[in-house]
């Protein structure tokens, strides 16, 4: 590759740059595009400061740098995944912005991205049948008839004395686990006394503390 294609590569990243921005800026209201634009820039490492033009260190850096959000990026993006797959299974988009008209409601919904493609079919059909009243309460009770929610197992009732039984042998094979770690580490990268007899010390002593 000579160094005129090199340019013509750079420039081309930096256009779709801006042209990702371009569509976070312009479709707030259509969230999933803006998670879509978010996953391209992400994917194509479109924000580092050869195509951004900015020192942006990291990605986390840019997105929030960019656009004061961090968490909030993760639920766009996942709506964008969201979208992709119910398109793929039939569902339109006006239907999509009708009946998850809010990240929120895609966030909740968001199992649904690893249906299979034929039950993804079912769940848009189940969600679509009726046009009309179809909204997001019914895409959450279709969801739960395609894959129901994984319950959380109840606690079980342990006596005190057995939690704490159950509760020090957690913290013995944490601690041998941590010593082993630690050992290994002097191991690979030298064994400073001043260093590493305070750090064992220190770590002993609040592992001595939390087993007691």
């Amino acid at each position: 590759m000579n160094d005129n294609e090199l340019t013509t590569d750079a420039e081309a990243r930096q256009r779709s740059f801006q042209e990702w921005e371009s569509v976070i800026r312009n479709h707030e209201a259509d969230f999933w595009m803006v998670g879509e634009a978010l996953i391209n820039i992400k994917a194509n490492e479109l924000w580092r400061e050869e195509h951004s033009g900015k020192p942006y260190q990291t990605w986390e850096d840019y997105i929030e740098k960019a656009w004061g959000y961090i968490s909030r990026a993760k639920r766009l993006m996942q709506a964008a995944k969201l979208h992709s797959k119910l398109s793929e299974a039939g569902m339109s988009d006006d239907d999509f912005r009708r009946i998850i008209s809010h990240e929120a409601h895609a966030d909740k919904l968001s199992r649904a991205t690893s249906l299979s493609d034929e039950d993804a079919k079912v769940f848009v059909e189940k969600v679509t049948k009726k046009r009309d009243s179809a909204d997001f309460e019914s895409a959450k009770e279709a969801l739960e008839t395609v894959k129901p929610a994984k319950k959380k197992p109840e606690p079980l009732e342990i006596p005190a004395k057995e939690r704490k039984k159950l509760l020090v042998q957690a913290l013995d094979k944490a601690k041998d686990s941590f010593e082993s770690k630690i050992e290994a580490i002097f191991d690979e990268f030298g064994d400073p006394d001043a260093v590493d007899t305070w750090l064992k010390k220190f770590a002993e002593d609040i592992l001595r503390r939390l087993c007691k």
